[in-house]
């Protein structure tokens, strides 16, 4: 399954999807099916488009970022917090350079980092193994423990849930090991956590939000120019968590396609 998650993600990425169609394009036309050929290519070229000309991916993004926003929290009225595993880089090129590699979604740590500092009692719990399909070299839990220890924190700072490879694997072994009880503060990037926090409702695990690492800027229809690489970076990301979204309804691991925010309880905010 995991492997077929991996599949359909590339092949829904942007300049993927793209390549290909213009593929099966050019196929047809070398066929002499010149229709099918048209067709095919101006769904590329379409597509392409849409994607670097319209504020579509920023929309997609956004959709999803703003679903969760941070809410007030008092760490005393914790069970605890759940940082999940995606910050960081390969760990077979972290293995053979002998260090840590961190990737987009690096801000994760960097918010456990700090967690850990504003409440020393607060467990705090690190969440997955990795998410290659063929793992070589340094798991991130591996490379979590040498960010941490250069940024001076002890290794008993964090404990540690190191089996997952997907979200449905982060809150089904991060549950089963450290319990259901009480509220948990989530920690993910914005977009994924939608995805997050239907994936901890469907195990019975009440909640908190705690959003980090924003990419996508404000929508504005009447802003056409913008980067297009950024555009097709946003739209990568963004197309892959809406389809996980469907993905895991579809596989019955969650209850709702797109989650609402639960009633926000009155707790003092916490610096």
């Amino acid at each position: 399954m995991h492997a077929l998650a991996k599949l359909v993600g590339f092949l829904i990425e942007p300049v993927n999807a793209v390549a290909l169609l213009v593929g099966v394009g050019g196929a047809l036309a070398l066929l002499g099916r010149r229709r099918p050929a048209a067709v095919t290519l101006s769904v590329a070229a379409v597509v392409f488009l849409a994607l670097t000309l319209t504020p579509l991916p920023e929309w997609l993004m956004r959709t999803l970022e703003d679903r969760f926003p941070p809410v007030p929290y008092a760490a005393a009225d914790l069970a605890g917090a759940v940082v999940l595993g995606g910050a960081t880089g390969s760990g077979e090129l972290a293995a053979e350079r002998d260090t840590y590699l961190l990737g987009e979604a690096a801000e994760r740590l960097t918010a456990a980092a700090a967690l850990r500092r504003r409440h020393p009692e607060l467990t705090i719990v690190i969440s997955g193994f990795s998410q290659a399909v063929d793992h070589r070299g340094l798991a991130e839990g591996d490379m979590t423990r040498r960010l941490m220890a250069d940024l001076g924190l002890p290794p008993d700072a964090f404990r540690y849930e190191e089996r997952s490879r997907t979200t449905h694997e982060n809150v089904r072994y991060t549950a089963a090991a450290f319990g259901r009880e009480g509220r948990w503060l989530v920690v993910t990037s914005a977009f994924h956590m939608p995805r997050a926090v239907a994936s901890f409702r469907a195990h019975g695990v009440e909640v908190v939000p705690y959003p980090v690492d924003w990419r996508a800027p404000a929508v504005d229809w009447r802003r056409w120019v913008r980067s297009g690489s950024h555009r097709l970076s946003w739209a990568r990301v963004a197309l892959k968590e809406w389809v996980g979204l469907a993905a895991y309804r579809l596989l019955g691991r969650t209850d709702t396609l797109f989650p609402a925010p639960g009633p926000v309880h009155d707790a003092p905010a916490t610096p």
